[in-house]
């Protein structure tokens, strides 16, 4: 299953569908955009790109978060 970081999102607990559970790693601000790696409890580490609403960093380092797909309809699945 290939998903481009564009289409995760992120949500905390209760406000989203559900989700992978997992904390936040990694946060760089660029421009008009937000990169986040999230860490689940397997130790798999998610990227996840979003758009950033007026300078506000809504997830910091160590916060817990759902990721989320944004479209499921955006998935690729590969044969193994």
């Amino acid at each position: 299953l290939v998903v481009r970081p564009e289409n995760l999102r992120m949500a905390r607990a209760g406000e989203g569908r559900g989700g992978l559970p997992g904390t936040v790693t990694f946060v760089r601000p660029i421009g008009p955009l937000l990169e986040f790696e999230v860490e689940t409890a397997t130790s798999v580490r998610l990227k996840i790109t979003s758009v950033r609403a007026r300078d506000a960093l809504p997830f910091g380092l160590g916060d817990a978060a759902y990721v989320e797909l944004a479209d499921p309809q955006a998935c690729t699945v590969f044969a193994a």
